[in-house]
């Protein structure tokens, strides 16, 4: 007798380790999909709409750099529009204009790849594309037909409003 109270003692003691051990399981589990769920619907959806925020506040500041680089390009535009020598050049082809100040220096100084100029007609009168990087001049296919400007997306500019502030803004 005294050892089947032994053999039961034993069995006792693995039946209760097994039940505190399930039991351990169990509770783990409970944690663990209590956490999955709490990190799902609390914290997930903070980081998602903390990160569209952030997202839109990044897209507003894009937009917001845009605008300044148009506005200061307008400014550029105007201050060249503005010349004698430039409509003397526009009008009559004048070759010295471009010797003078159509160099690599007046594209760096206004931080500026690409000048085209056109007359009032949406002829082009003249265009440079310059790879500071390299300081060579670019042929980029985009801009090689001449009719370019009247069918090209990124000329649709209302010319009539003599305000860079009208330049379309779209994707890229």
């Amino acid at each position: 007798m005294l050892l089947t109270r032994k053999a039961l003692s034993i069995n006792l003691l693995q039946f209760l380790l097994l039940i505190f051990t399930m039991a351990g399981i169990l509770v783990f589990i409970i944690f663990g999909v209590a956490e999955a769920v709490i990190l799902r619907f609390v914290v997930f959806d903070s980081f998602t709409k903390l990160e569209q925020n952030e997202a839109i506040r990044d897209i507003e500041r894009v937009d917001h750099a845009i605008d300044r680089e148009i506005h200061h390009l307008g400014l550029i535009c105007h201050d060249w529009s503005s010349w004698d020598e430039m409509y003397d050049f526009v009008t009559n082809g004048n070759n010295d204009f471009v010797q003078s100040n159509l160099l690599l220096n007046s594209f760096k100084a206004n931080n500026c790849n690409l000048i085209f100029i056109i007359d009032r007609s949406l002829n082009l009168v003249w265009s440079k594309i310059f790879d500071f990087d390299r300081g060579e001049v670019l042929q980029l296919k985009r801009f090689s037909d001449n009719n370019f400007i009247l069918n090209d997306d990124l000329f649709k500019f209302n010319f009539s409003s003599r305000s860079t502030e009208s330049l379309y803004k779209h994707g890229i």
